[in-house]
């Protein structure tokens, strides 16, 4: 009785290490990420620190409009099918080609959020910081996203390699 005993505890022992090596799912799935809303966003990029309003619609339609510093607010750059346009305090520009870098904190938040919208571009990386936490490809380059796991919202978009990260509040579909 006692080998038995011995041998299930060990057994036991055996099947909670190999368990506690795999990653645990993120409790949700990359399809019930919500890659569109209208939110605020604090976006840090190496030294720099905006403040902004992002709106995306599922269809991709998108717009950033720069809240702070100050000097900025207002600034508006829109994606809106096939132009992209850009206005501040009156003054608008409309064009067929896209006119801000990938490596811009704008282009890079609506880069990420597009690819975000596909299931098929996101890895599951399991729980992070009590989110789901989801890696991709986007045109701005490699990014991991941390997502709210009870209601499928963003919370945070991180690219290492651009020394970037947008948090996210107030989320509204």
């Amino acid at each position: 009785m006692k080998k038995l005993l011995c041998l299930l505890c060990i057994l036991a022992i055996a099947g909670i290490t190999l368990a506690s090596c795999h990653k645990a799912p993120s409790a949700i799935t990359a399809e019930q990420v919500v890659a569109s809303f209208s939110a605020q966003a604090q976006v840090t990029q190496q030294e720099s620190v905006i403040g902004c309003n992002v709106a995306r619609t599922p269809e991709g339609l998108a717009a950033v409009t720069i809240t702070s510093p100050e000097q900025l607010s207002g600034m508006c750059f829109e994606w809106s099918g096939e132009n992209s346009g850009i206005s501040y305090q009156g003054l608008s520009c409309r064009t067929e080609q896209p006119f801000l870098p990938k490596t811009s904190f704008a282009a890079i938040i609506v880069n990420v959020l597009q690819a975000a919208s596909v299931p098929e571009n996101l890895t599951d990386q399991g729980p992070r910081d009590g989110m789901s936490c989801f890696t991709g490809q986007s045109e701005s380059g490699p990014f991991t996203i941390l997502v709210n796991s009870s209601n499928g919202y963003i919370q945070e978009i991180l690219l290492e390699e651009l020394d970037f990260r947008a948090v996210f509040s107030g989320q509204t579909a």
